[in-house]
């Protein structure tokens, strides 16, 4: 094999491909060397030349990459875990248990092959879990790897028809989410892995969008029907379905959806997300829901200038750290609508983030004061605060749900931090209620100032300069404060 064949196949295997596979025809796994070396007698040097001149046109690194898309690729498996999963130490026994995980593993090999492909990967299997350093490896990859795939072979359980496929608990699960949102193509099989329709790929999203993004509709019936079907069962329109890509944008909309979905593990409402935001969080089972949302929030933050990553309502994470800007979990943006995204900006020169002292972020810090307030023992703490008109906000009265507690010892305000939204024609902007036990003394003038919790979020009528904000002339009436 030629060297720029043997690197091609090196790096689109070891970068592109699972650490583990599962060779169908035989039923047992290949780690990524093994697998180069079962195909690298298709990449012979005759194989090429003759490729070569059948595709004059192709240049020789075209022709390299169009045979490895034809023969070093895989299928990959969701689903919903049951009892008795496979795992990779009984994949590599010679007799396997004839329990219903296998049965389900052989049923998606057979699958996979109807497709011709060779190889494939299920996540019960081909991670082996009793290696720190490859599960954080695959959870890490996870997203790239159903990204990667050539067709992800969907197992509802318990789904008979298209038409009653939202009631399955595969649209409940936490990591089916990415899942849904990764692969290229997917063909959805039902109880007993019968297809749910005659197609032969129930969703091919790359030609969805290409002729959406011509103006032309969708041309098989069923696949709209099936994405119909899917942005019912899972509150995502099918727009963003067949379009999504990883990043950081539209944080509250992507949390929403992630909000519906439960995880066995704590930990595992990040680092299924993880992929989804295009950000690596190592991964360290034992550190708590919070903290470990805490630090999916802290690596989003790192990459975003989108000031809609702090429009929540509901309890901070729970941590070490001083800060409780940052959410303890997707929960906390429910309630957020398409209406009140948009193109919002940052008031502050500098970009918020996170320090020691808390989140760095610049305000517009307009005081409230305590209208009314609910008896201390209160189930929900309840309090209505009362913002008066300015050349900044109209009069404005916020009712908020705790806990908190209200003290005639603090002093109350609320918090702006960016331009805000259009609802309706109308703008409004997200803001959070500050507290703060008099004033500190000493040059950290502006410390001293703690989020409240709300359980519902803070959303203002602005008027006059601040609905379209000249930055320049809003900058000294800005507070820089750790929060």
């Amino acid at each position: 094999m030629s060297i720029d064949v043997n690197n091609a196949l090196t790096q689109h295997i070891f970068n592109n491909m699972p650490i583990h596979l599962i060779y169908i025809r035989e039923f047992r796994l290949m780690d990524r060397a093994s697998v180069k070396d079962h195909l690298q007698v298709l990449f012979s040097e005759e194989t090429i030349q003759q490729r070569c001149k059948d595709q004059p046109d192709d240049s020789r690194e075209t022709v390299i990459t169009s045979l490895l898309n034809e023969h070093a690729r895989y299928a990959i498996l969701s689903h919903r875990w049951l009892n008795k999963e496979p795992t990779y130490q009984e994949m590599l026994m010679s007799h396997k248990p004839p329990d219903a995980g296998f049965l389900k593993l052989k049923q998606f090999c057979e699958a996979a092959s109807k497709y011709g492909i060779e190889f494939a990967w299920s996540d019960t299997c081909c991670i082996d879990k009793a290696s720190s350093s490859e599960l954080d490896e695959s959870i890490r990859s996870m997203y790239r790897w159903y990204q990667n795939a050539a067709i992800c072979l969907t197992f509802l359980a318990d789904t008979t028809a298209i038409d009653n496929l939202q009631q399955d608990e595969w649209f409940t699960r936490g990591w089916t989410l990415q899942e849904l949102l990764a692969p290229k193509k997917v063909k959805f099989f039902g109880k007993g892995w019968v297809p749910l329709t005659n197609l032969e790929v129930d969703l091919d999203k790359d030609m969805v969008y290409e002729r959406r993004s011509r103006g032309e509709s969708v041309e098989n019936p069923v696949t709209a029907q099936m994405l119909d079907r899917l942005a019912s069962a899972t509150g995502i329109d099918s727009f963003d379905l067949v379009s999504f890509y990883p990043g950081s944008s539209d944080v509250p909309k992507r949390m929403v959806w992630a909000a519906k979905r439960r995880v066995t593990r704590g930990e595992d409402r990040a680092y299924s997300l993880m992929g989804m935001f295009g950000v690596s969080l190592s991964i360290a089972y034992g550190e708590g829901a919070d903290q470990a949302f805490f630090r999916l929030m802290d690596a989003i933050i790192q990459i975003s200038e989108d000031p809609a990553v702090l429009d929540w309502a509901g309890m901070p994470a729970f941590t070490g750290h001083p800060s409780q800007m940052l959410p303890s979990l997707p929960d906390c943006y429910l309630g957020y609508t398409d209406s009140m995204s948009g193109y919002s900006v940052s008031f502050g020169k500098e970009p918020f983030a996170l320090t020691n002292r808390g989140l760095r972020i610049a305000m517009l810090i307009l005081p409230i004061t305590v209208a009314n307030v609910t008896p201390y023992n209160t189930v929900v703490p309840q309090a209505t605060f009362h913002c008066r008109s300015s050349k900044w906000i109209e009069d404005t009265v916020v009712h908020a749900e705790g806990p908190f507690t209200v003290s005639a010892r603090n002093t109350y305000a609320i918090g702006i931090w960016g331009s805000g939204f259009i609802d309706g024609g109308s703008h409004r902007c997200f803001g959070c209620l500050l507290t703060r036990h008099g004033r500190l003394p000493g040059i950290y003038q502006s410390d001293g100032w703690s989020k409240m919790v709300s359980r519902s979020f803070i959303v203002l009528t602005p008027s006059g300069e601040l609905i379209n904000p000249d930055l320049t002339s809003l900058h000294p009436h800005l507070e820089t404060i750790y929060v």
